[in-house]
């Protein structure tokens, strides 16, 4: 199984608990399809270098993690679906280690 990096960025309004199940929800993703986690890394609320624009938010600082593991190309789809449709999360990029 080919190693990945998952980097994501949420809105800054969640609470902390919000947004350790939007970890929690990528990582049950990934292990649901046998896939292993191998880091976390949660680097809290972080300003950003520039401004992002959403639909009525202008975003400024972000919440952001990283989540390390191994898995079979067909779990990236599943994974990727899970972060287009929550609209906790700003931006994401899934990188092939």
């Amino acid at each position: 199984m080919p190693l990945y990096e998952l980097f994501c960025m949420a809105r800054p309004a969640l609470a902390r608990t919000e947004a350790s199940q939007l970890m929690r929800n990528a990582a049950s993703a990934v292990l649901s399809k046998g896939g292993l986690l191998t880091d976390i890394k949660s680097y809290g609320q972080r300003e950003l270098a520039y401004e992002i624009r959403r639909p009525g938010m202008k975003i400024n600082e972000a919440f952001m993690w990283q989540l390390d593991f191994a898995a079979a190309p067909p779990v990236l789809k599943d994974l990727e679906h899970l972060l287009k449709v929550d609209d906790r999360v700003v931006r994401y990029v899934i990188l092939r280690r």
